[in-house]
């Protein structure tokens, strides 16, 4: 399995540490950054991955967080 792309993780990072304040963009998508994907995902009814995707960028834009 391929690592994610820093430049997506930290964007995804950006828009989660304006929902969820512990959040540290670092562009690596570690255990605490893919919890909040699926806290996120669970919350906005998208399949609970716990992977930076573009599903997950894309929502955080059509909420304002991007």
């Amino acid at each position: 399995k391929v690592a994610a792309d820093a430049t997506l993780v930290a964007r995804i990072q950006r828009g989660l540490s304006k929902v969820y304040a512990d959040i540290t963009v670092d562009g690596v998508a570690g255990e605490g950054t893919r919890q909040s994907i699926r806290n996120f995902e669970k919350h906005y009814n998208l399949p609970q991955t716990g992977e930076p995707n573009e599903r997950v960028l894309k929502k955080l834009k059509e909420i304002g967080a991007l």
